[in-house]
C-alpha cells in the first residue's frame, strides 16, 4: 500500500489535522468529537476507486470527446485528482449527512511512482469472429497497461472510469477494490426489507447507501453463487458466534438457530441484528477485495462476544479487507491488543507460538500485525478544541480514550468507601 495523506483543515469539529490510511483504521475517543467524519472520510477514498465514484471526474476530462471520435487519448495528473476530490468531499459529505452546512475544507496526497496517467481508448481496437458473427472489443490503455472490453456493452465513459479506477486501485492499494461498503449507525433498525422497499424511508443519504450495500451483502444482487474463498471457516466461527445460521429467503434475512427453528431477524436479539451485515459479508463475499467502514462493531454485544467479533475482524483483516472502525469497547481494544501480542510471539518463538494455539484452542491465523494499523485518539484540549492524536502501536492500542473513567470511577470508589468506613465507625 503506497503513503495516502490526509489533511483536513475543516471537518465539522475538527480543524487541522493530519492522518494517514493503513489497511486497518481505528478510531476511538469520546462521543461527538468527529470520529465517524474522519472514518467516513477515509471510506470516501476508498469509494472514490472502488464504487467508481472517480467517474465524475474522468467526465469532465473527456466531456465532448466522446462524440468527436470512436479513437482519442487525453492526460491528467494524480494531482489534479486529488484537487477534484477536494472539491467533490463536501458535496460527498452534504449528501451523506443531509448536512449542506458543513464545514468541510480537505486536501488528499496520494504518493504513486508518476503522477502522470496517460489513457488512449479506442472503441473498436480488436477484432474476434465467433460463430460466424464478429465480435469488436474495445480498450483503455493507461501507462502502457492494456485493458480490452466487448464494445458497445459498456459506454465509453462507463468503460473508461473503471479502467482507470481499477489501475490506480492496484497503484496505491496495491489490489483492485471491488466495492467499498458503509455500515453506519443505527443500522439494525433498517434491516427488516430490502433497499428497493426501504428507499423511499430516509432522507440521509448514508443509509440510501447502506441499504443499497444491505443488497450486496444479503446475496440479493448475486448473479451466481460465488465462490467464497474460507467461507467454511467464517461460517463455523459466525454459528459459534450467533448460536445459529444466517441467511437470506424470499421474506428476507433469517437466523436459523441450532434447534432448527427459524426466526426473522427482527425477532433476534439486538446484538445479532447489528452485526448481521459484518456477518453476511464476511459469509457472502470475496472479503480479501473489498473495504468496509463500520461504525462500532461492538454496539449491543456482550464483553465475550466482542472478543470474538474482533478475532473475526482480525481474520478478515489477515485475508486482505481494508477496514475503517470507529469503537467505544474496551474489551474490543483490549483483544486486539492480545491478537498485537500474539504476532510479536508467533514472529520471536515459533513453538511458544504453536503451544499457545494448542493449549487455549486459537486459531493460527488469527493474530494481528501492528503495522497494518493507523490508531488515531479524539480528545478535548485545554481550550476545548478537538485534538486528533496518532498513536503509538509500540506497546499496543492504548487506551487513552477510557483511562479518564477509569481513574474517575476509582477516585469516587475510593470516596464511596472512605464514607463507608466513616459510617460504619459511628
Amino acid at each position: 500500500m503506497k503513503k495516502i495523506f490526509i489533511h483536513i483543515d475543516k471537518l465539522g469539529p475538527i480543524k487541522n489535522v493530519d492522518i494517514e490510511l493503513a489497511q486497518l483504521m481505528l478510531f476511538t475517543g469520546a462521543s461527538n468529537l468527529g470520529k465517524s467524519y474522519t472514518n467516513f472520510l477515509v471510506y470516501y477514498v476508498f469509494s472514490t476507486f472502488a464504487n467508481n465514484r472517480i467517474s465524475k471526474f474522468i467526465s469532465n476530462k473527456i466531456e465532448g470527446r466522446i462524440n468527436q471520435s470512436d479513437n482519442f487519448n487525453f492526460v491528467f495528473k494524480i494531482s489534479e485528482l486529488c484537487i477534484w476530490m477536494s472539491d467533490d468531499v463536501k458535496s460527498f459529505f452534504q449528501n451523506l449527512l443531509g448536512y449542506d452546512s458543513i464545514p468541510c475544507e480537505v486536501i488528499f496526497k496520494f504518493e504513486t511512482d508518476s503522477d502522470i496517467l496517460d489513457v488512449v481508448y479506442m472503441k473498436k481496437d480488436e477484432e474476434f469472429e465467433f460463430d460466424n458473427e464478429k465480435l469488436y472489443f474495445s480498450s483503455v490503455k493507461i501507462n502502457g497497461n492494456k485493458r480490452v472490453f466487448l464494445a458497445d456493452l459498456f459506454s465509453p465513459i462507463s468503460i473508461i472510469s473503471n479502467s482507470i479506477a481499477s489501475f490506480l486501485s492496484g497503484e496505491l492499494f496495491g489490489k483492485q477494490i471491488e466495492h467499498a461498503f458503509l455500515l453506519p449507525p443505527g443500522r439494525a433498525s433498517l434491516l427488516d426489507n430490502s433497499y428497493s422497499v426501504q428507499k423511499g424511508a430516509s432522507k440521509v443519504g448514508m443509509y440510501d447507501l447502506f441499504l443499497r450495500d444491505y443488497d450486496i451483502l444479503s446475496g440479493k444482487l448475486m448473479l451466481e453463487e460465488a465462490k467464497i474463498p474460507d467461507k467454511q471457516f467464517f461460517e463455523s466461527k459466525i454459528s459459534k458466534l450467533i448460536g445459529g445460521e444466517l441467511y437470506t429467503s424470499k421474506d428476507g434475512t433469517v437466523l436459523k438457530l441450532k434447534d432448527g427453528t427459524s426466526i426473522p431477524l427482527s425477532a433476534a436479539a439486538s446484538s445479532i441484528k447489528e452485526l448481521s451485515p459484518i456477518l453476511l459479508w464476511m459469509k457472502n463475499r470475496k472479503i480479501g477485495t473489498d473495504s468496509i467502514c463500520i461504525e462500532e462493531p461492538e454496539a449491543h454485544a456482550h464483553p465475550e462476544m466482542q472478543y470474538n467479533i474482533a478475532d473475526l475482524l482480525v481474520a478478515c483483516l489477515n485475508k486482505g479487507a481494508f477496514m475503517q472502525i470507529t469503537t467505544h469497547s474496551d474489551y474490543l481494544l483490549s483483544r486486539l491488543n492480545q491478537l498485537i501480542e500474539l504476532h510479536k510471539i508467533r514472529q520471536s518463538d515459533e513453538l511458544a507460538f504453536f503451544q499457545y494455539c494448542e493449549k487455549y484452542k486459537h486459531t493460527k491465523s488469527v493474530v494481528l500485525d501492528s503495522n497494518l494499523i493507523k490508531a488515531y485518539y479524539f480528545y478535548l484540549d485545554d481550550n476545548n478544541q478537538v485534538k486528533i492524536k496518532q498513536q503509538d502501536l509500540l506497546e499496543g492500542i492504548p487506551f487513552e480514550s477510557f483511562s479518564f473513567i477509569v481513574n474517575k470511577q476509582v477516585e469516587i470508589e475510593d470516596a464511596l468507601n472512605l464514607y463507608k468506613d466513616k459510617t460504619e465507625d459511628e
